[in-house]
């Protein structure tokens, strides 16, 4: 097998400062981390209580993180209403909205699985324009294909994926 080696290319400016942000982000919330890490793996009732407590008890980004964590775990557990919810206060209580993209990204899943279409259309749309530097970015496209296929049109799926087709 040959050895591949990647070469990481420099960050821009805007794209370091933008990693030093969400790096803040949770740096500063780093009590919540094992709740939320807790409630990731196990979402139960008391789970969910502590990272409820801990968001209502917080402002800006660390409230921010953990209602992402909040709405990632409805997201997991079916509740796609309250996952919405959730999202929508993460984005309300972030301060610089270094996390929108996270919430904005899980928002659409929950709107996909919900078969509430429209609504992930307009989350999805313009997300690559909206946020360039996410780590999102290139799964939005499937989400898109996905969207596509459960209203029915194939074509336009097929039209998604071949305009990624070779990327990663």
């Amino acid at each position: 097998r040959p050895v591949h080696h990647y070469r990481h290319r420099r960050l821009t400016a805007r794209e370091l400062s933008r990693s030093r942000r969400i790096r803040r982000a949770f740096v500063a919330s780093e009590q919540l981390q094992p709740m939320a890490q807790q409630l990731a793996l196990m979402r139960t009732p008391a789970a969910y209580a502590g990272v409820t407590r801990y968001a209502q008890a917080h402002h800006g980004d660390a409230a921010a993180a953990a209602y992402l964590a909040l709405g990632n775990a409805y997201l997991l557990d079916l509740r796609f209403a309250d996952a919405v919810a959730a999202l929508r206060q993460a984005r309300l209580d972030g301060s610089n909205g270094v996390l929108n993209d996270f919430a904005d990204y899980l928002t659409a899943q929950a709107y996909l699985q919900s078969n509430q279409l429209p609504q992930a259309e307009a989350v999805l749309e313009n997300f690559d324009q909206k946020y360039p530097d996410s780590i999102f970015t290139a799964n939005v496209p499937v989400l898109r294909a996905n969207l596509y296929l459960q209203e029915g049109d194939a074509q336009r799926a097929l039209q998604i994926l071949s305009a990624h087709e070779g990327e990663a």
